[in-house]
């Protein structure tokens, strides 16, 4: 019964973190995953927005994979698994390339070399 008060929980709070940027995307008037590139600090925005989700998603499904277990072939269940966390690992991997193109290119912006001739 824990469990699945847990899971349901889980899946709840993953909700609102989606209805949570789903309306930080139409206030802003940004309709992709622009407003989180553009954040005030690429650190604060990758530490607060774009890492929960991936450990919120993955705990639910290991937490189903747990559940499901009397229920499914030990197999199916692995390879599901095996499947959503490498999801998870390449989503943060992703996650981690964009905060540091952010943030590599909003240093360039701030520190413009002086003699460029007038290019940059």
């Amino acid at each position: 019964m824990a469990l699945n008060r847990t899971l349901a929980a889980l899946s709840f709070l993953a909700a609102a973190i989606v209805l949570v940027m789903v309306a930080a995307i139409l206030a802003t008037g940004f309709f992709s995953q622009e407003f989180f590139e553009l954040g005030p600090s690429p650190a604060l925005v990758a530490d607060q927005l774009r890492d929960q989700p991936i450990v919120v998603y993955s705990a639910f499904f290991v937490l189903l994979a747990v559940r499901l277990r009397p229920l499914l072939s030990p197999v199916i269940i692995a390879v599901a698994l095996a499947a959503l966390l490498l999801t998870a690992l390449l989503d943060a991997v992703e996650n981690h390339h964009i905060c540091s193109c952010c943030t590599i290119f909003s240093t360039a912006r701030r520190s413009r070399p002086k003699s460029c001739n007038g290019r940059w």
